[in-house]
């Protein structure tokens, strides 16, 4: 579709189960919405989706790892990536060496002696399956490492970079120009945070105002005797 609503959720785990997410994913990508969704671990993950186990997000979305400290979590991003095959080379080498010597006595007398020297080696070759990453692998890897992992593309080993440390930046000639663009960038993102904030508070704001009106108690009935029932 030509307009589509992007949904940033941070630290979505606080969000806890809420059903119009299941419902963003399974139905409403065909009407344009686009959601972003931020969580510490796959555990987290499956604690918001405690009916399917966040199976249904995992399979309709790219998935980006990086900074990953917990075991399961590496686990299921080693599963993922899959395996690879790698040659293992075994053999040795020997070698010998020997002498030999005799002598005998009587009328007459004699000597003999003798050497040998023998080695060999021997090397093979044999094909075996391995973990493209390990899980160890993976919790040691550079927090700003990211892998990411998408329908019909091989695993993406790519490095996170911060807004200031752009190459294009750097590009420019001259000192006043570098910093004039490291300047505008810092303004711009100032400007997309600030931007972002006010609207998360006018629709907290909008939010707690609808919930409020709904949540407000009803007046308590009063009781209005009947003028044949009022007592004389």
């Amino acid at each position: 579709m030509s307009n589509q609503v992007h949904f940033i959720l941070d630290e979505a785990a606080a969000l806890g189960h809420m059903p119009a997410l299941d419902d963003a994913i399974d139905k409403y990508r065909g009407y344009g919405v686009r959601l972003q969704c931020y969580y510490q671990s796959l555990g987290q993950l499956k604690s918001c989706f405690p009916s399917d186990q966040g199976q249904t997000l995992l399979a309709n979305c790219t998935r980006i790892f990086f900074g990953t400290t917990e075991l399961q979590t590496a686990e299921f991003i080693s599963k993922s990536c899959g395996n690879e095959t790698i040659i293992v080379e075994s053999g040795g080498h020997n070698s010998g060496w020997s002498r030999n010597r005799g002598s005998s006595s009587g009328s007459g007398y004699s000597e003999s002696s003798g050497s040998s020297t023998s080695g060999g080696s021997s090397n093979n070759w044999q094909q075996q399956t391995r973990e493209l990453l390990k899980p160890e692998e993976i919790i040691a890897l550079d927090p700003r490492i990211a892998i990411t992992l998408t329908a019909g593309v091989r695993p993406i080993w790519t490095r996170l970079v911060r807004y200031y440390e752009d190459k294009s930046l750097f590009k420019r000639r001259g000192f006043l120009a570098r910093l004039a663009a490291a300047v505008w960038t810092l303004f711009l993102s100032a400007a997309l945070l600030a931007s972002a904030s006010a609207a998360a508070r006018a629709l907290t704001s909008e939010f707690h105002d609808a919930f409020g009106q709904q949540q407000q108690p009803m007046p308590p009935a009063t009781y209005q005797p009947q003028p044949w029932l009022t007592p004389r």
